[in-house]
């Protein structure tokens, strides 16, 4: 099934939304699933969900404290390290 996604002679596109998603599998399957199956079946570990940013992005982790957002330094961290990622 894995080969059938993401190759050229596939209906289903490589990346899709979670609504879209949705709908493939209702279409495919006969099953009636909602986006928020989709997100409950990825939080349990039961599917496997990717993110594909279209263009560079730059991350920074953050905390709260009193109701308040502060960046935190991310000196040597991984995610200094995964600052920009791209396809």
């Amino acid at each position: 099934m894995n080969a059938i996604f993401g190759s050229h002679h596939s209906v289903v596109p490589a990346w899709v939304t979670i609504s879209e998603a949705a709908n493939i599998i209702n279409q495919q399957s006969g099953v009636s699933v909602t986006t928020g199956n989709v997100w409950r079946y990825a939080l349990y570990g039961h599917l496997v969900l990717s993110l594909y940013f279209q263009s560079p992005i730059q991350m920074r982790r953050i905390k709260t404290i009193k109701n308040y957002i502060i960046l935190e330094k991310t000196h040597n961290s991984i995610i200094s390290r995964l600052y920009y990622l791209s396809p």
